[in-house]
């Protein structure tokens, strides 16, 4: 994943920088998504 953003040109560095950014949240967030079914009913939940 960091690779691709060596191989950014500089037109793109921060069109790529800003979808790595996007690509590692939604990787958080589904591996977040199997923890909220525990721990999110206690905030979500009520």
């Amino acid at each position: 994943m960091s690779g691709q953003v060596l191989m950014s040109t500089s037109t793109d560095k921060h069109y790529t920088f800003f979808r790595i950014t996007i690509e590692a949240c939604v990787a958080v967030a589904a591996h977040l998504q199997s923890q909220a079914s525990i721990v999110g009913e206690k905030f979500y939940g009520q």
